[in-house]
């Protein structure tokens, strides 16, 4: 059961992770909030291997969500504008 949870935590990290990378995007520009989230995504993918419980396993693959979404939600404007 609670390995399902971190499915859905991932999920609802992606959905929340695209308000907040846009609103960030068309603050800062595309480029540095995409790089960051990268650097972010590939750091919590490092740490979910070492990660000792379940719960912080799901905490960890919520912030992956959030950065995750960067990918997404930046990536085809970043490519019309350029």
């Amino acid at each position: 059961m609670l390995v399902q949870f971190t499915l859905t935590t991932s999920f609802l990290g992606i959905a929340g992770g695209q308000l907040v990378v846009g609103t960030l995007s068309d603050q800062l520009g595309r480029r540095p909030v995409l790089l960051a989230a990268l650097g972010a995504f590939a750091v919590a993918s490092i740490v979910l291997v070492f990660v000792p419980d379940i719960v912080t396993f799901t905490i960890i693959r919520a912030i992956q969500g959030l950065t995750g979404a960067a990918g997404s939600c930046s990536r085809g404007r970043s490519l019309r504008t350029s």
